[in-house]
This record gives C-alpha cells, sequence and structure tokens, in this order.
C-alpha cells in the first residue's frame, strides 16, 4: 500500500465514523489550539496545503477572505465540502492536488497553513519550494511539526511502541529552520512540551513535542 492509499484508507474510516455512527460532532473535530488563527494575517487568500478535514480551513475561514484547501485525500475533502455545503461557508474551496504540484499561479497566496503536514514527506525541500513559489513577496507561512527527539526518546523508554509509519521526515528543530530559511525568513517560534519535555525543555530548548515557525517570503 502507497502513501496516499494509507493516507486515504484512515480519513474514509474517520469520516464513516462522522457521518454512520456519529462518534464525532464537527466542534470536537475544531478542538484544536486556536494559536493558527490568532498567528493569521487578516483578510488574506489562505492556503491550507495538507488539510486533511479542514478543521483549520473552517476556523480560519471567519479571519481569510479566501482559504483554498489542498489535500491528497479526496474523503477528508468530501468531508469539508459536506461542512461547508451544510454551513454555508462560501470562501472555503476544497481542491484534490498534490503538495508537489500546485494547481496555483505563482505569488498568488497571502498566507499559508502547513499543519503537521511536512513530517510525512519524504522531499520537504521540494514541497516548500512548490511553497515558495505561490507564496507573495513577505508572504506568511505558519509551519508546525513534530520534533524527532520526542519520538527518538519515546521510542526508547517504551520499545514495545509502533512507530508512525506514515512519519517519513522527522526532524530537530534547528533541521526545520534551516529549509526554512532557504525562502523565508523565521519570524517567531514556539515549543510545545508534556510535564517531563517542559523540565528538560527548560535546561535544553531541543527537548520538545512539537514546534510552530511564523515565517515571511524573502
Amino acid at each position: 500500500m502507497n502513501d496516499r492509499d494509507h493516507r486515504v484508507k484512515m480519513w474514509s474510516k474517520y469520516v464513516h465514523d462522522v457521518y454512520l455512527y456519529g462518534r464525532y460532532k464537527i466542534k470536537d473535530t475544531l478542538e484544536s489550539p486556536s494559536i493558527y488563527t490568532h498567528l493569521l494575517d487578516e483578510n488574506s487568500v489562505l492556503l491550507d496545503l495538507g488539510c486533511g478535514d479542514g478543521r483549520f480551513s473552517i476556523l480560519s475561514s471567519n479571519k481569510a477572505k479566501l482559504v483554498v484547501s489542498i489535500d491528497l485525500a479526496l474523503s477528508g475533502l468530501l468531508f469539508l465540502r459536506g461542512y461547508i455545503e451544510r454551513e454555508k461557508i462560501p470562501n472555503v474551496c476544497p481542491v484534490l492536488a498534490s503538495a508537489h504540484n500546485l494547481p496555483l499561479r505563482n505569488s498568488s497566496v497571502d498566507s499559508l497553513l502547513f499543519v503537521y503536514v511536512i513530517e510525512h514527506l519524504k522531499d520537504p525541500r521540494k514541497v516548500l519550494s512548490e511553497i515558495a513559489r505561490v507564496s507573495k513577496r513577505n508572504g506568511q507561512l505558519i509551519l508546525s511539526t513534530d520534533n524527532r527527539i520526542f519520538y527518538d526518546l519515546y521510542q526508547l523508554l517504551f520499545k514495545k511502541v509502533t512507530p508512525d509509519p506514515t512519519h517519513k521526515n522527522l526532524m530537530f528543530p534547528f533541521q526545520v529552520k534551516k529549509l526554512l530559511k532557504e525562502n523565508f525568513h523565521v519570524e517567531k517560534e514556539f515549543y510545545f512540551q508534556g510535564r517531563v519535555m517542559r523540565a528538560l525543555h527548560k535546561l535544553v530548548p531541543i527537548f520538545c513535542t512539537g514546534m510552530i515557525f511564523v515565517a515571511r517570503k524573502r
């Protein structure tokens, strides 16, 4: 099973649970840190790349002028389309496409959300280059990802835990920043820590569970 088929299978099960069994309510799928929407520029053309079920697209729709929601998994996009049609949200546009070849013009996007996607990519540099292509000068990129050191420690402490097979490229914070700096200027950094990681993070900043970078295209 290739990466795309695996993602489609996971999202199909999720959407199946939502529609047929009511296991989740839409408000539950939106219970995520609102830091992303707080950080977004006002009244922008926003690209939510790797949008999944579109939770961040919906959260951002009140702040952005237009939200283009792109993902490879059709089932997640269908879930999003059903929701925006029911709730009459006119400025969210789901699109089935690859992050490696975005169906957008050069310099057409003001802001871009890239939420927990980069760790699933074999070639993140290619995708970040494509992101830079469609971003306007001084365009905003908000990127979040898991920290490799957290997963390495977790595997070391709990050896029976199976690694996530969809993680192709977990990185340390300095590696993410190095990639970003090829096309972007990093403005802000945020780090997430659990109880143990919070204590370690105070001693050594690299210890964190996840991270968010806010950057601008050079």
